[in-house]
């Protein structure tokens, strides 16, 4: 058994590796294409390194004033999200764990299965509520519905929070502390790593909304993920060299707007190839 953990150590590893690769190829291909020439990039295959590295492409992008817009609503709306959606987060879910009152496991419980209801589901009606509230198109109607909180955050803080010992808590309310002077005092720096955590996957999720900001946004807060569909008319080169492939700047435009938002890459490939099936709707139809 002894001799065999060398070999399956390093079956582990060579599987983790080749995953890894697969993962990162994509986002490799498109960051060497963002830094490629017009001539390099109309003449070599898309496997090829640049050379040499230029930044004409993000200076291109950057000079957008639409995508320009697009990196300032998403950065303001990323602060907002994480400023006022965190500490309300922090708060339900210290009300949920350590404070007495009617009904709250069965309040935390109805709360936890709205995690259940697809987000497809919901654009709808929340669509329909803000504009007939006349949000619909503003800033506020991109933050507003997720404002008040994430059942997912507020579920993984109570449960971190019932894992403090309640002998701690204790001391603090013998020495005179109430529900605010416990939470602050004692909670908080001891959750410190899962709050710091939760903060960088509310950053990470938000930087890379998609969906709700498409629907709602309107032209005036357009943000990055959004904006980076501007160049999803470009013909993207797929295949090997030998394939005739059609060149356009606004591919790697498009690459180099989605070294901001990586996810962006593969909702324009989608939608250039989504694109015969969407012809067939009507002129009218919305399209999310």
């Amino acid at each position: 058994m002894t001799a065999l953990r060398p070999i399956r150590a390093l079956a582990v590893y060579g599987m983790l590796s080749l995953a890894a690769a697969v993962t990162l190829l994509p986002f490799l291909l498109s960051f060497a294409t963002a830094f490629k020439s017009p001539t390099q990039f109309a003449t070599s295959s898309p496997l090829t390194l640049p050379a040499p590295w230029t930044l004409e492409n993000f200076s291109a992008v950057l000079g957008d004033q639409g995508v320009a817009e697009a990196l300032g609503t998403t950065t303001l709306t990323v602060i907002v999200m994480t400023a006022v959606q965190l500490p309300l987060s922090v708060f339900a879910a210290y009300a949920f764990a350590l404070l007495q009152f009617p009904l709250r496991k069965a309040l935390f419980w109805v709360y936890l299965i709205t995690m259940l209801i697809p987000a497809m589901v919901l654009v709808m009606p929340l669509y329909l509520m803000l504009m007939l509230a006349g949000f619909a198109g503003t800033f506020w109607g991109l933050v507003m519905p997720f404002l008040l909180g994430s059942p997912f955050a507020i579920f993984l803080l109570r449960q971190h929070f019932c894992q403090i010992p309640r002998e701690v808590l204790d001391a603090d309310r013998v020495d005179g502390a109430g529900a605010f002077g416990i939470l602050f005092r004692v909670v908080l720096p001891l959750s410190r790593p899962v709050i710091t955590a939760l903060a960088l996957i509310t950053v990470v999720s938000q930087w890379n909304a998609f969906l709700w900001p498409r629907v709602i946004a309107g032209t005036d807060w357009r943000v990055l993920t959004d904006a980076t569909l501007l160049y999803r008319n470009s013909t993207i080169p797929i295949g090997p060299p030998s394939w005739p492939r059609p060149r356009s700047p606004s591919c790697r435009w498009c690459c180099s707007s989605c070294c901001f938002n990586a996810n962006s890459l593969a909702r324009s490939l989608w939608r250039r190839h989504d694109a015969p099936h969407r012809s067939a709707l009507k002129p009218d139809a919305p399209n999310y």
